[in-house]
């Protein structure tokens, strides 16, 4: 069964209060394997900063960021993502490159995070993001340097709804 299919599964468990499985943690690396594949949900993506100060949680969306317009603080597209691996306390993660976002004029932005945006339909939607532990400042010259990674949640099981 395809990722997107999965997720859906599993988005239709937690809102109907249905059965969930735990998946194994080779499942949770072939999941994330599936979701890097050209066409699926982790596939094209675009990088953002945000300069509003909003917290992330399950039913943020696009609208409710407002990206850096400083040059070189804007939104740029992700790179390929490495291969799915499992981290030392069993959380199964996929990492991209990292991106460089240097500023390349004045500016008093403060940025409190990044977001991961895909294009779905023409209509640009929210995939994943993080909160930075405290905002800062990029002046003009200086860089910030973002490894974007997303997983599967904790302990390298994914929730999904049973057959």
């Amino acid at each position: 069964m395809a990722a997107a299919a999965l997720f859906a599964l599993r988005d239709r468990a937690l809102r109907e209060g249905g059965p969930l499985i735990t998946l194994t943690k080779q499942s949770a690396l072939d999941q994330l394997a599936d979701l890097v594949k050209t066409g699926d949900w982790l596939d094209a993506l675009t990088i953002h900063l945000f300069v509003n100060n909003i917290t992330i949680q399950a039913g943020t969306v696009a609208a409710d960021f407002t990206d850096s317009t400083t040059p070189g603080l804007t939104p740029v597209a992700l790179g390929a993502w490495g291969p799915a691996f499992v981290d030392g306390i069993g959380n199964a993660w996929v990492a991209a490159p990292s991106i460089e976002f240097r500023a390349t004029a004045d500016n008093t932005d403060v940025i409190y995070g990044y977001w991961v945006s895909a294009v779905v339909s023409t209509v640009v939607t929210f995939r994943f993001g993080e909160n930075f532990p405290n905002p800062v400042g990029i002046p003009n010259g200086r860089a910030a340097i973002i490894v974007p990674r997303y997983s599967t949640p904790s302990l390298g099981s994914a929730a999904l709804v049973g057959p």
